[in-house]
């Protein structure tokens, strides 16, 4: 087993504080918002990197993507 990184031993100190359960709350969505806008800015960089347009994203946005079973295959 590998050895705590620095923000999980500060994530590990923070919510070990006796905090009342609204700032427990308040504190996650700040950790969910912020990796959420990191996603966002990651995806629309590899993204502008690969020359993606909107009008390809909005077809993958709208094309179903899952296979399906042909019918003789049961």
């Amino acid at each position: 087993m590998s050895a705590l990184t620095p923000i999980q031993l500060d994530l590990l100190r923070l919510f070990g504080q006796q905090l009342p359960e609204n700032d427990l709350v308040e504190i996650r969505k700040l950790v969910v918002d912020y990796l959420a806008k990191k996603t966002v800015q990651e995806a629309d960089s590899a993204f502008d990197e690969k020359g993606y347009s909107e009008d390809e994203i909005e077809l993958w946005r709208k094309a179903d993507f899952r296979k399906k079973e042909s019918e003789g295959s049961h």
